[in-house]
């Protein structure tokens, strides 16, 4: 955010035009006519691909804005309370948007824990908030139009169009049912896992509880309490899969705003360089249909950086890229600001801590001001990013007596039911970087047998970021970034920036097992840097090279997303989910038998699968990683008359053994028990304790799953 040499000087008027606009109510037409056309085109283009998802788009998409819609707006009452003065009415959206949708995160999770789920109080309680955000907004509305005066339109602006494509790209991911998409997320597997099963545990519990059977249950959730708000405001469990993927979608549009907002910061061309950059990248789309929490994480980092940007200014300025209007940039405040956002996207993920959090802390320091002043910065930043996400921190600590469960293990020896130190060594091995060499070397990822870890870990940046073969960054992204450092002037904003990508960068390299999810948080410094090519004074030759840029950029992005789509969308994926918990798509024969053939009163125990979202009866399972009581008791004593009076004394009627996800996780770094193998259930049914069911509807041959009952 360098001040250019014109800085302490008033902006001259803009001349009339000659054929003034029609205005409604304070609103140039003009401003209505571009958001018409681009929802014209994404409704008609959804609508072209299949009828049922725009209906899915509707109907879901309203149930996530009962979700979203008030919190951001109540969220507009918080922004006056960070004391940064007069701003413009893209900030307040923004700041509201953030600290409203966190808040309403940890709302969720400070009262899930007391118990307190129902749902006539959390409808009351959104109808309050969107009534009293919806008087705030006015207020709001009112307040900017008379300190912001009215500037010619930015022609610039109608190349947000080419993002209209990648939105109903967004819009066919996201209605898909969790659990068809993409093949290197095993199929959306972590979101039938944990990220809408342990939602829907909760849902059913009518609390949020320590899960002993399932680990996940122990990261910081902040997405997630607005997936199990939905569930609870919709009264459903499993049809809320498209929901979670429509405020996954959400907030992606959100990520979209805030690059616009961090780039004016710039100029005002250089908003919407870094909006179409960031929405253009296929990472936003493709995670559009996978219920996971990236996206939301993304909204609050990006969030945090322009707010850090914020606080790298001169402490009073007179800015004409604020269309004239005096800002007071408190940078002790807008460092404080920044922290609570970082630490709202750590409390999505446990990576934002290294990959966020710490970056926007160290940003502090590049303020210009005396060293002391810029440690305070820092101090004031971190602070606030801590007491953000300190809500999770002390629910596992409580819960487990790890702040951070299950990672760091080894320092706070924490061992919950279900979790010993045994377990913690397995977690640690299976996430290191000896493992992901070893996993590589098998499946023969590595140039040479011996090649090395660094060597190892420098291919895989050169594979999944700048040669991913989804093309999620896509080389828009990259040159506009490269672009913008080069054009830019060197200050502490660009300075800033660089830290961010450095440390991220590293951080992926080194601390995480190389998942090219892991790196989507590189997105923020770049496409904030992508802002930095072009500023009001760019000439004319400059632009129009810009634009044949965007042009060619976001096709190639667009055009290889969607040739994934079309290459990895499973058949039936675009349908209700009730024809995958009624057992009526390929794979998922056995639901039928289990959701609809076996009692109410069925307990069933299921072995193997951890993927229990789409389970309708109560069922026991065990991730990988957590103590299995089963295997305990087969340990203790492996006869068949006390494996088989153990499964009668617990009460379960059935046992569910899919025999295709052991096979899959023993051949994988995480294992499988030894235990549990067909022997041991055949010499069961030998001995009269257990009785197998046919699955209706199975393939023939060698079954996958075998369902028995056990013998009362």
């Amino acid at each position: 955010m360098a001040m250019n040499a014109k800085s302490h000087h008033t902006t001259p008027p803009a001349k009339p035009d000659a054929r003034p606009e029609v205005q409604v109510s304070g609103l140039r037409f003009s401003d209505a006519a571009l958001p018409l056309v681009f929802v014209a085109i994404v409704l008609v283009g959804v609508g072209a691909a299949s009828v049922y998802a725009l209906a899915t788009l509707v109907f879901d998409g309203a149930w996530a804005a009962a979700v979203m819609v008030p919190a951001g707006l109540a969220g507009l009452w918080l922004v006056p309370l960070l004391g940064l003065g007069e701003l413009p009415l893209r900030w307040h959206v923004l700041l509201g948007s953030a600290l409203g949708i966190g808040l309403l995160c940890l709302s969720v999770l400070a009262l899930g824990c007391a118990g307190v789920l129902s749902r006539g109080l959390w409808i009351a309680v959104l109808v309050v908030l969107f009534v009293i955000g919806a008087v705030r907004a006015v207020r709001v509305v009112t307040a900017a139009r008379r300190c912001e005066p009215d500037q010619n339109p930015n022609a610039l602006r109608w190349l947000s169009l080419l993002l209209a494509p990648m939105l109903i790209l967004g819009v066919l991911a996201a209605v898909h049912a969790p659990g068809f998409l993409w093949l290197e997320e095993g199929w959306g597997y972590d979101a039938l896992e944990y990220h809408l099963e342990l939602p829907k545990e909760y849902h059913t519990a009518g609390e949020i509880r320590y899960t002993p059977h399932n680990v996940y249950g122990n990261f910081p959730a902040n997405v997630e309490m607005l997936y199990l708000l939905g569930m609870i405001v919709r009264a459903d469990d499993m049809d809320s899969g498209t929901t979670a993927h429509m405020i996954h979608l959400s907030f992606a549009m959100l990520t979209v705003f805030a690059a616009y907002v961090g780039g004016r910061e710039w100029s005002r061309r250089g908003g919407w360089i870094a909006a179409i950059t960031m929405g253009s990248a296929g990472w936003l789309a493709y995670l559009s249909g996978l219920a996971y929490v990236e996206n939301g994480m993304l909204f609050f980092g990006i969030v945090a950086a322009t707010a850090a940007l914020r606080a790298i200014r001169t402490r009073t300025v007179e800015d004409p890229q604020d269309d004239g209007a005096p800002q007071r940039c408190r940078s002790a405040r807008w460092s404080a600001a920044a922290g609570l956002c970082a630490g709202l996207a750590s409390g999505c993920k446990y990576t934002g801590i290294p990959m966020i959090a710490i970056p926007i802390t160290l940003s502090a320091l590049l303020v210009r001001a005396q060293p002391l002043r810029r440690l305070g910065l820092a101090g004031a930043a971190g602070i606030a990013a801590v007491l953000a996400f300190s809500p999770w921190a002390i629910k596992n600590m409580v819960m487990t007596g790890n702040p951070v469960f299950p990672l760091a293990n080894v320092v706070f020896h924490a061992e919950p039911a279900g979790w010993r130190m045994a377990e913690s060594h397995h977690w640690d091995a299976c996430h290191s970087v000896r493992s992901e060499l070893n996993h590589a070397r098998a499946h023969g990822e590595t140039a040479t047998p011996n090649e090395s870890v660094l060597a190892l870990r420098l291919r895989k940046l050169w594979d999944n970021i700048a040669h991913d073969r989804y093309t999620r960054f896509g080389p828009l992204l990259l040159v506009l970034a490269l672009w913008g450092c080069l054009a830019a002037r060197r200050d502490r904003g660009t300075g800033a920036l660089a830290l961010m990508l450095a440390v991220q960068l590293l951080v992926w390299m080194f601390a995480t097992h190389l998942y090219a999810r892991f790196a989507v948080v590189i997105l923020i410094p770049l496409a904030l840097l992508a802002g930095r090519c072009v500023r009001d004074d760019t000439r004319p030759r400059t632009l129009l090279v810009l634009v044949g840029v965007l042009v060619v950029g976001v096709g190639v992005n667009f055009t290889a997303m969607g040739s994934r789509y079309r290459a990895e969308g499973l058949p039936g994926a675009i349908a209700p989910a009730a024809l995958i918990y009624g057992g009526r798509l390929p794979g998922y024969e056995h639901l039928h038998t289990i959701n609809r053939e076996l009692p109410e009163d069925a307990h069933i125990l299921v072995l193997g699968d951890a993927k229990a979202f789409y389970y309708d009866r109560p069922i026991d399972y065990c991730v990988v990683f957590n103590r299995n009581p089963f295997v305990e008791a087969i340990q203790k004593n492996p006869k068949p008359s006390a494996v088989g009076s153990w499964l009668r004394e617990r009460g379960y009627t059935h046992v569910l053994v899919d025999q295709s996800e052991i096979d899959r996780l023993r051949a994988s770094a995480y294992g499988f028990p030894r235990e549990i193998n067909l022997s041991l259930f055949d010499g069961l049914e030998r001995a009269g304790y257990l009785t197998p069911i046919a699955i209706e509807g199975a393939a023939k041959g060698a079954p996958t799953k075998r369902l028995y009952e056990v013998v009362p």
